[in-house]
């Protein structure tokens, strides 16, 4: 009986020792039981997270129609292309418009159909714009609930036609002179270059490029040059980059030296080219001064007459040098600092007068002469003149004649 009983203890002792094993987790085959948590979580979706998809519309998440760009900038070639993309969160065909037509095509055109990607519920459609004629246009996107997005593009496909204001030529009166001329190409907004030149007249007539800097595409400087050191007929040509492009001319003779010619060869950046000329007048004087016409006869009255006076080669003044009457009864006085030729017959108060004096406007010498009759019984009176310019080189006679009256 006590040897039952001490069985007993002993069993239900190891029973315990077991037990109190298993609960300690000191042996690796031990199972551990995951307690159940109380909180729950949610599904992650595409449009509930800041992000940017591949076709460029942000999901913040998307509440209203949304454009991938506002601005697709310009088209610089006919048929160039740009593309962009227009979300909603729910289905919705996309009415596209564009104004004004004729400047893009859209594809596809409207109505658009979006796509939902397979990872999220954007959907999505991407419309390419193809430039068709130079101008900028506004695309305007609507969905089925009224919101509208705009779109703008601008077109600009040089016309490869490069024009200069004024048109070529240039022709320098002689001294120092320039020009500014305006350059401009339909479509294009980019810089020009002088990528050659040419000169003629005299000896040598050449003419040197110095390019613009390989970094730096505008520019160019041309030099054109005649005769030798102190008789020299000089052009020179550069581009301004400043807007609008310019084409600076100069012309800076030295001396005397014969007429010159240069032009120079503008190009953009596309290869595009037009041609430019300028010229400096030949500045050796020919030593023959021309009074045109030679001669006049004044009819009965009051008249006023002119003639030129040039002389080649030449660009300084003149002056009446002499006067004389051809009647004996006729006289003839110069005064003035360019000469005023006073020609006389009769007596007074009865005078048959003719006046004689230069004038100079836009580099051009004219001489100008009037028949001033007073009273009555005038007898005809003839006188003839002579023009001098600064280098003591005398004109052929000018002779003037007023009738008796």
């Amino acid at each position: 009986m006590i040897r039952r009983s001490l069985v007993s203890c002993v069993v239900l002792c190891m029973m315990f020792v077991i037990a109190g094993c298993a609960g300690s987790g000191s042996y690796p085959n031990a199972v551990t039981v995951p307690q159940q948590s109380t909180a729950t979580t949610s599904p992650q979706h595409v449009n509930a997270t800041a992000q940017v998809v591949a076709n460029g519309c942000t999901l913040t998440p998307i509440k209203n129609l949304q454009v991938s760009a506002t601005d697709l900038g310009t088209l610089t070639s006919a048929g160039a292309n740009a593309s962009f993309t227009a979300c909603t969160q729910s289905f919705s065909n996309y009415t596209v418009t564009v104004a004004p037509a004729g400047i893009v095509s859209l594809s596809p055109s409207s109505p658009v159909t979006p796509t939902e990607p397979p990872n999220g519920t954007a959907y999505s459609a991407t419309i390419t714009v193809t430039a068709l004629a130079n101008g900028t246009a506004t695309i305007t996107i609507t969905d089925k609930k009224g919101n509208v997005k705009t779109v703008t593009v601008t077109v600009a496909v040089p016309t490869g036609i490069i024009t200069f204001n004024p048109a070529s030529p240039e022709n320098f009166a002689a001294g120092f002179q320039n020009g500014i001329i305006a350059i401009s190409e339909g479509g294009y907004s980019g810089g020009f270059s002088i990528t050659a030149c040419s000169g003629t007249g005299g000896t040598p007539g050449g003419c040197s490029l110095v390019p613009a800097p390989q970094d730096h595409f505008n520019g160019g400087i041309v030099d054109c040059s005649n005769g030798s050191s102190g008789n020299q007929n000089r052009l020179s040509a550069e581009i301004q980059t400043s807007a609008p492009t310019t084409l600076l001319l100069n012309s800076d003779p030295v001396g005397t030296a014969a007429a010159i010619s240069c032009t120079v060869t503008v190009s953009d950046s596309f290869g595009h080219h037009a041609d430019y000329t300028f010229t400096a007048p030949n500045t050796v004087p020919s030593g023959q001064i021309v009074i045109s016409p030679s001669s006049v006869n004044f009819g009965p009255g009051q008249q006023p007459f002119s003639a030129s006076v040039s002389e080649s080669g030449y660009f300084g003044g003149f002056s009446i040098q002499s006067c004389n009457p051809v009647s004996l009864s006729g006289s003839c006085a110069v005064s003035g600092g360019v000469g005023v030729a006073t020609c006389t017959g009769g007596s007074a108060p009865n005078l048959n007068v003719m006046n004689a004096v230069l004038t100079v406007a836009m580099n051009t010498t004219t001489l100008n002469v009037q028949s001033l009759p007073q009273g009555t019984g005038l007898p005809t009176v003839t006188c003839v003149l002579q023009v001098q310019d600064t280098l003591g080189n005398l004109s052929s006679p000018f002779t003037f004649t007023a009738p008796a009256q």
